[in-house]
């Protein structure tokens, strides 16, 4: 874990803070054994996406030109979902 991801699981507890933010798999793992919440920036997009605040295959494209990794497998996941939910078929998100 780097030293940024320890200032930033310090800093929660400092500040007292909902949560981490963090898409480091170390800190991630340390956060969830210290039982500090986090939030990853694939779900933030996909909350966001949830309130009609983003487009969500917009902004994964751009996501992915930039140096940000995610697993191929969780992106095509992700998008299947948001297409599920843009479906005639499906009732009104509540």
């Amino acid at each position: 874990m780097g030293d940024g991801e320890r200032e930033a699981l310090m800093l929660f507890q400092e500040l007292g803070a909902d949560a981490v933010l963090t898409d480091d798999s170390e800190a991630y793992e340390e956060a969830q054994r210290r039982g500090i919440p986090v939030l990853r920036t694939l779900g933030i997009l996909e909350e966001a996406s949830l309130h009609r605040l983003l487009d969500l295959p917009t902004a994964l494209a751009r996501l992915q030109t930039t140096t940000f990794y995610a697993p191929p497998h969780v992106i095509s996941d992700m998008l299947a979902r948001h297409a599920a939910r843009q479906s005639p078929l499906q009732g009104p998100e509540l």
